[in-house]
């Protein structure tokens, strides 16, 4: 048994610390996680900002823009005091577009 499934066998035998410890570090966790965190909607959401910053800024690298997409977003959220989904803003790669532009017009009116 492997996985999901040795988690549970060993905690009905009373070894649940290593059966955890082994479920978590197995290839199917690590497989599971990685799809559940590439669907989440904000990293969705931060893709599309990345990818502007880019076809904006075509001389930033991947990483630059995933982290000026980060602090961008991580500043909007505490700036306007809201939480990523909120009803009242466009969590859409629409709104991950407008966000971006509206960044840069402050990168374009620094002196």
């Amino acid at each position: 048994m492997s996985g999901l499934f040795d988690l549970v066998a060993k905690m009905a035998e009373g070894d649940a610390e290593e059966a955890i410890k082994r479920y978590f570090d197995s290839p199917e966790f690590k497989a599971k996680l990685s799809r559940i965190v590439a669907d989440a909607p904000i990293i969705k959401f931060m893709k599309a900002m990345q990818a502007h910053y880019i076809e904006r800024c075509p001389s930033l690298t991947m990483m630059q823009a995933w982290e000026h997409a980060r602090i961008n977003l991580v500043s909007f959220l505490a700036d306007d005091k809201i939480e990523f989904g909120d009803p009242r803003y466009d969590w859409s790669a629409d709104g991950a577009r407008e966000l971006v532009d509206v960044d840069l017009s402050y990168w374009e009116a620094a002196p």
